[in-house]
């Protein structure tokens, strides 16, 4: 049917993150159908194996266009960055709890996964994301940099 594969769409994936920076690989992937009986290959995208968060390379395919490679997110970075904490996850829950005295450990409902957190025009941050669920409210994201403890970001959902 001329149409292309799961792998086909890796190949073009792997292909467009080594020209932007070869330390990039792709992570955990899906696929779901889209118009026109078309096919959505989503990727996400890992930096020296550490996942770069809200940012998937997705590429599309039906029998009308030809195969499109999309980044969603914001721009990659083309620079090396450290990948090793110089915190632990331990200390930077301790440094987020700091941060604000309304934070307490049962609000906390993740374990800080390591990432890669990129904000706006500030630069690019080997990150530790935790989950804030304040009863009653709807959960914030933190992300505290896995160097010096500092909050870089706090979110919720409709912010991203």
């Amino acid at each position: 049917d001329g149409g292309i594969t799961g792998e086909r769409a890796r190949e073009l994936v792997e292909e467009c993150l080594d020209s932007i920076n070869p330390n990039f690989s792709i992570g955990e992937s899906s696929v779901s159908s889209g118009f026109a009986g078309g096919f959505y290959y989503t990727f996400e995208i890992l930096y020296k194996e550490v996942r770069v968060e809200k940012h998937w390379l997705v590429v599309y395919y039906n029998d009308f266009v030809s195969t499109m490679v999309s980044l969603y997110g914001e721009s990659l970075f083309y620079n090396d960055i450290s990948v090793k904490p110089v915190l632990t996850k331990e200390e930077a829950k301790d440094k987020l709890k700091k941060s604000d005295s309304q934070i307490i450990d049962e609000f906390i409902t993740s374990e800080g996964e390591l990432l890669i957190y990129l904000e706006g025009t500030k630069g690019v941050y080997l990150c530790y994301k935790f989950v804030v669920s304040p009863q009653g409210s709807e959960p914030y994201y933190y992300y505290i940099s896995a160097k010096t403890g500092e909050v870089i970001a706090k979110k919720q959902d409709h912010e991203f």
